[in-house]
């Protein structure tokens, strides 16, 4: 079974608010950390899967990290294109739903 981790990514406390080249829908949030950047979405607006690299944040959200579930979420949102790399990703690491 694929679980998220509890607690917050490391500089989570030095995070910013930051743009992809992507517009992103209500209930969801590009956060820039001095190391790494994550999404955070709303899980009572928007649905996703989480692997062991994504963080749960609070009752309601989740933090896909950039490198690989936020790639994966865009392409499963129809945000960008679905190309051979994102659908190996796809296949290749394990995620389940996460829980509203």
């Amino acid at each position: 079974m694929t679980v998220a981790r509890g607690g917050l990514p490391d500089g989570w406390s030095e995070r910013h608010k930051s743009e992809l080249s992507v517009p992103l829908p209500p209930g969801a949030t590009f956060w820039g950390t001095p190391g790494h950047g994550y999404l955070m979405v709303d899980l009572r607006l928007l649905p996703a899967k989480v692997s062991s690299y994504d963080y749960l944040y609070g009752p309601h959200h989740v933090l896909l990290e950039e490198d690989c579930s936020l790639t994966m979420w865009l392409a499963e949102m129809g945000l960008i294109p679905m190309d051979p790399y994102i659908a190996d990703m796809i296949e290749r690491i394990p995620r389940q739903e996460a829980r509203r």
